[in-house]
């Protein structure tokens, strides 16, 4: 919690009195609500590995609980390989480009973009995939760039379009103006009626 300056004036001295001198450094940590922002991105840009942290976790301790038999390790052996079957098919993956001006190139070629600010480890981006896929698939003319927000790339897009929260989608018409931005799920119809005008 940060101090104001009321709340230093009430420090008390080695003996337990108010101290009347001013304390030659005041810490000044973040207020909660920043520490709550910063926890809730956390949580979402890595939802997808705390999944399988509190899965495993949770299944350990019922194992355990229990009593540990063969067959209870092959549950948590299964379990292990779920996740990592699902994380390698579904996660988004790396930035389709390396640099923040390929981005702005792209904004000016007079195509239509989708921006999509993702997480490979972030269990909404992973579910979004495979919409994300078919409208490139559908769309040719759209031009689709991922970033990774776990690379510099990513993190440069993320602030300059002011977002932490992943993924977000960004759409810009022909002339790079932004005409819509989701959080969380993108709805392929929308991108049609988009492209359609």
């Amino acid at each position: 919690m940060g101090f104001n300056e009321k709340q230093v004036a009430g420090f008390y001295d080695a003996r337990g009195w108010l101290s009347k001198t001013e304390p030659r450094a005041v810490i000044q940590s973040p207020c909660p609500e920043e520490k709550m922002e910063t926890m809730a991105t956390f949580i979402n840009h890595y939802s997808f590995l705390l999944l399988f942290a509190l899965a495993g976790i949770g299944l350990a301790v019922l194992l355990l609980r229990d009593g540990m038999e063969g067959r209870d390790l092959v549950a948590l052996g299964a379990l292990g390989l779920g996740f990592a079957f699902a994380f390698s098919t579904f996660s988004p993956g790396e930035s389709t480009i390396a640099e923040v001006e390929e981005a702005e190139v792209a904004l000016r070629e007079g195509r239509p973009v989708l921006l999509e600010i993702q997480s490979p480890y972030c269990l909404a981006c992973a579910a979004a995939k495979p919409t994300v896929d078919r409208i490139e698939a559908e769309h040719p003319r759209l031009r689709i760039i991922r970033a990774n927000i776990q690379e510099s790339v990513g993190t440069q897009l993320a602030e300059r379009y002011r977002t932490r929260v992943t993924p977000t989608f960004i759409f810009f018409d022909t002339a790079g103006q932004e005409v819509l931005r989701t959080y969380g799920a993108i709805d392929p119809h929308q991108i049609e009626r988009l492209l359609e005008n």
